[in-house]
């Protein structure tokens, strides 16, 4: 059967710009593909990157948890998934319960509508754990046994899936980087651009340091500091950014968010796609790798280049101060794609060949 209908679903339209990147990216690849049928959207209501979501026809998403009895929610949701012939289930990091439960209740709820439904569905584009639960660990090997295919980006989330039993994982890259290769860079100037995020242990009240060093740095060598917001829905980072002092961007778009970036001389992230924003842009980059899902994407990228990756809560103000002099100092960086890309596409072919 042709698959005439795809279905997207991830943290879409949720405020997040990373996450707005991930579905530019599969869009760009069903088009890199030659895919030609309708695509519609799981769709959280946030107006984020509007030049992305154009055309696309939105659902809301089947309800988790209490709000599964919101009848309307889940009568638009449940027609949605029965009306595809294939539903994708996008990245990124869908699959972590590092903060709550939440995220692993409600994807696995997307799913369990899909089986529900009898409508076939692949994981693409996804990263897993750490999952500190065994309901969480329950949760993603009933999702990922029930899909058609998978597909991860990175080898650390293969392998935790293969703990559970899993097998037959494709491992290509993060979606993002196909659409961001087609994104025109903006013309350098002195601006140093950082991206934090709370994450655990790692509140807001940790950052002062840090900040302070790059300030100082940032000083030293007449750049521009500038706090970049990836997360528009996340109000306490917005609140902790205005605190701080500095100039904060919150875009409204991944592109925009992308072309600050490009216009940086180097940058300083968290986020993990704060840092593949910064790698295509081609900027000296330090990484604070707060998660596995960063640790593991850098361990799997091709690239000759020196990039500084700590950990943020084991780092102590002298050696910031010396991975930011080595960054400075650190030519452009390059990296090859051209393979984890291929499998990106080889994965996405052969799953509509075989539906």
């Amino acid at each position: 059967m042709a698959v005439k209908k795809i279905l997207i679903i991830g943290n879409y339209g949720a405020g997040n710009l990373g996450d707005d990147s991930i579905l530019a990216g599969i869009l760009t690849d069903l088009k890199q593909i030659e895919y030609k049928g309708k695509i519609s959207i799981m769709h959280g209501g946030a107006d984020t990157s509007p030049e992305i979501y154009t055309d696309l026809k939105k659902v809301p998403f089947a309800p988790a948890g209490i709000r599964s009895f919101l009848s309307s929610k889940k009568k638009k949701a449940y027609k949605a998934i029965k009306a595809a012939d294939l539903v994708i289930l996008g990245g990124g990091g869908l699959f972590v319960d590092s903060e709550s439960l939440k995220a692993p209740l409600i994807w696995a709820a997307q799913a369990r509508a899909c089986k529900k439904m009898n409508t076939p569905y692949i994981c693409y584009g996804q990263s897993v754990g750490p999952l500190k639960s065994p309901i969480s660990r329950f949760l993603a090997k009933k999702t990922f046994r029930n899909a058609d295919a998978i597909h991860v980006r990175d080898e650390f989330s293969a392998k935790f899936l293969e703990k559970l039993g899993i097998k037959n994982i494709t491992i290509g890259t993060d979606p993002a980087f196909s659409w961001l290769k087609e994104q025109k860079a903006l013309k350098r100037k002195k601006q140093i651009t950082v991206s934090l995020r709370e994450w655990g242990g790692f509140t807001a009240e940790k950052w002062g340091p840090i900040l302070k060093e790059v300030k100082r740095f940032a000083k030293k060598k007449r750049l521009k500091p500038v706090l970049l917001a990836m997360d528009l829905n996340n109000q306490r980072e917005l609140d902790a950014f205005a605190k701080e002092g500095w100039t904060v961007l919150t875009e409204a778009s991944a592109l925009a968010a992308y072309q600050d970036f490009s216009q940086s001389e180097m940058a300083v992230c968290m986020r993990l796609h704060a840092n593949i924003f910064a790698l295509c842009a081609g900027i000296p980059l330090l990484t604070l790798s707060y998660s596995s899902k960063v640790e593991g994407f850098f361990k799997n990228l091709e690239t000759k280049a020196d990039i500084q990756v700590l950990n943020p809560k084991k780092l102590s103000s002298q050696k910031l101060r010396k991975s930011l002099e080595k960054t400075k100092k650190a030519s452009a960086i390059r990296f090859n794609l051209e393979h984890p890309l291929m499998q990106n596409h080889d994965f996405l072919s052969a799953a509509l060949e075989l539906h």
